[in-house]
Parts: C-alpha cells; sequence; structure tokens
C-alpha cells in the first residue's frame, strides 16, 4: 500500500485506494488501520480534501 501511495501524483481517498487492490473479503475493514500504522512509521501522510480525507506517500 505504501508503494501505490508513493506511486500516485495525487492523495488518493479510501474508495480510490481499494480500487487498487483486487482482494476479496473483509480485508477492506482493516484498511484505516493500516493506513495509521504507515502515517506512523512515517510512510503516509493525511491530507484534508473536499471530498474528506485522503492519503500520499
Amino acid at each position: 500500500m505504501a508503494a501505490a501511495l508513493a506511486s500516485s501524483p495525487i492523495p488518493l481517498t479510501l474508495p480510490a485506494i481499494e480500487t487498487r487492490f483486487k482482494g476479496r473479503g473483509p480485508w477492506k475493514k482493516g484498511l484505516p488501520t493500516l493506513l495509521q500504522t504507515l502515517e506512523a512509521l512515517g510512510r503516509a501522510q493525511a491530507v484534508p480534501t473536499d471530498a474528506g480525507m485522503a492519503w500520499r506517500g
């Protein structure tokens, strides 16, 4: 996920991040936790947008 954020020229919203991965099942419920972990490690940064929150790498 960190690579997807880093390779995007614009910050990605939660739905945009979800579309980059094809896995099925309940993994999407854990996405906010993964993003918080990446933020804590300095690998992602939350950015407020008109549509809500987005993240960049």
